[in-house]
């Protein structure tokens, strides 16, 4: 289908159903999956996610029950740039969430005589006999935002690094800056990569909740650190693995217990917080139980390595 450069790996699932996972760079999401569709007839699209353009996200509630495959039928006869973004149980009822991009939105507009700010009406009329009254929720993208989604998660992630080494290198020194920043990058991959395995769409929200990870992240890194400079201190510089491993021991139960407590409200949130904010707290939670192991167990043993192999300590200064 001329994708270069896809990549498709197959993951096990828990009913036992083969399933695909499809990585590929495009401008147009529902092309891709439409070729999809062609390839496998006999699958089923379970969930895409990508940068979208500028377009109206909006969540309707089915009183009555219909399969996914009869949503996108009925959406493909409104117009076939619209997509169904998931599905999902809410109280009775089922929450659909649609994405009409804007240039759908007008070719709508144009062939209806109606206003942008009808849509709700028309997908009314298209699922008349299912949907509740009145829609949740109506999400607008703006051309602005949405172009430039990805270019501001990457320098805000960029920028946010680059202040930490700053700072903890300023305040420690720079092998615990560096040690502490590629701890946060795993908890940034790690958190991002759950989101395209749940489905989750990338937006400025999850942006940041990505952010809040770094900065939570950070926090528990540099209490060790401070623990392990005030240790150097009082035991000497000798050996440097058995005063980290106390300072570790000394500051678990304080780790445990914050990220603990902070969890429970994450989760809280993801069950019961609702659809608009489900894909912040899904991030949270998995960036928080990242952010915990990859402090203990990625910066505080990569900053030990690199201080005994250059013969160097923490707390010099």
């Amino acid at each position: 289908k001329g994708y270069a450069g896809a990549v498709v790996t197959a993951p096990p699932s828990s009913d036992g159903a083969p399933r695909l996972v499809v990585e590929v760079a495009t401008d147009d999401l529902n092309a891709l999956e439409n070729d999809l569709s062609s390839l496998y007839p006999m699958g089923e699209i379970l969930a895409s996610s990508g940068f979208d353009p500028a377009g109206r996200e909006i969540a309707m509630n089915l009183l009555l029950p219909l399969s996914e495959g009869q949503i996108r039928e009925r959406l493909a006869g409104l117009h076939s740039a619209l997509r169904l973004v998931r599905t999902e149980p809410a109280g009775g009822v089922t929450r659909v969430v649609v994405y009409a991009p804007e240039d759908a939105l007008e070719a709508l507009s144009r062939a209806r005589g109606a206003a942008l700010a009808t849509f709700q009406a028309i997908l009314g009329e298209a699922f008349r006999k299912e949907i509740s009254d009145p829609f949740p929720t109506v999400t607008v993208r703006g051309a602005a935002v949405a172009a430039q989604t990805k270019q501001k998660a990457a320098m805000a992630s960029l920028l946010s690094l680059v202040a930490i080494i700053v700072y903890v290198g300023l305040r420690f020194d720079f092998r615990s800056g560096v040690a502490a920043v590629l701890a946060l990058v795993h908890d940034a991959l790690v958190a991002l990569g759950a989101l395209a395995v749940a489905g989750f769409s990338l937006d400025l929200e999850v942006v940041g909740a990505v952010l809040t990870i770094i900065g939570y992240s950070i926090n528990d890194t540099i209490v060790i650190y401070d623990r392990l400079r005030e240790n150097i201190k009082l035991k000497g510089k000798g050996d440097l693995v058995g005063v980290m491993d106390l300072s570790l021991n000394q500051t678990l139960s304080r780790t445990i217990l914050t990220t603990g407590l902070t969890l429970l409200s994450a989760v809280a949130i993801l069950l019961w917080g609702g659809e608009e904010v489900r894909a912040f707290a899904f991030t949270l939670v998995v960036g928080m139980i990242s952010g915990t192991y990859s402090t203990v167990y990625i910066a505080c043993p990569l900053l030990t390595r690199w201080q005994v192999s250059q013969g160097a300590v923490v707390g010099k200064r």
